[in-house]
C-alpha cells in the first residue's frame, strides 16, 4: 500500500507540470529587473546577467515566431521592441501567472497589429500554417476544396 501511495505521488507530481507553459509572466518579469538594472547602468551580477540575456533573447524568439502576425515590427530597433513588453508587463501585472509568450506576443500584437496577412508580389500567406504560396496554388486549393465539399455532400 505504501509504495503504491508513493508511486502514484510520483506519477502525479510528473505529470502536474506537462501542460506548463516554459516560462510564466512572473519569471519574465524576474528576467525583467535585470535587464532594467542593466538599462540604468548599474553593474550587474554573473546570474543577472544571464537573466536580463534571458528577457531580451525570450522576447526576440517569440517576436521571431509570431513574425508573420505582427504588422511593422521589422522597422522597429530591438531594444524598443524590449521596451514595448516590458511597458506591457509593468500594466498588467494582473497576467503575470500567465504564460510568458502570450503576454509577449499579446504586447506586440497590441502594437503592431495586422488586419490582413501580408500580401507580397505573387506569393500569399496562408493562415493555417503560415507558409509562402503562390497565389494560383492558393486557388487550385480553392477549387480542390469545393469539389471535396461536393462529393461529400453528395
Amino acid at each position: 500500500m505504501y509504495k503504491t501511495v508513493l508511486i502514484a505521488l510520483f506519477l502525479l507530481s510528473i505529470t502536474s507540470n506537462i501542460f506548463a507553459a516554459f516560462y510564466d509572466g512572473n519569471q519574465l518579469v524576474s528576467m525583467k529587473q535585470a535587464a532594467e538594472k542593466y538599462a540604468l547602468g548599474e553593474t550587474l551580477t554573473p546570474d543577472e546577467s544571464i537573466q536580463r540575456s534571458l528577457y531580451v533573447g525570450y522576447i526576440y524568439g517569440v517576436a521571431d515566431s509570431f513574425e508573420l502576425e505582427l504588422c511593422g515590427i521589422k522597422d522597429v530597433e530591438k531594444e524598443k521592441v524590449v521596451a514595448i513588453v516590458s511597458k506591457y508587463l509593468d500594466k498588467n501585472a494582473l497576467y503575470w501567472n500567465w504564460p510568458a509568450d502570450l503576454l509577449v506576443q499579446k504586447a506586440l500584437k497590441k502594437v503592431f497589429p495586422c488586419k490582413e496577412l501580408p500580401i507580397k508580389g505573387d506569393f500569399t500567406v496562408e493562415p493555417v500554417n503560415k507558409q509562402w504560396r503562390t497565389k494560383k496554388d492558393a486557388k487550385e486549393d480553392a477549387k480542390i476544396k469545393e469539389k471535396w465539399e461536393k462529393i461529400e455532400s453528395e
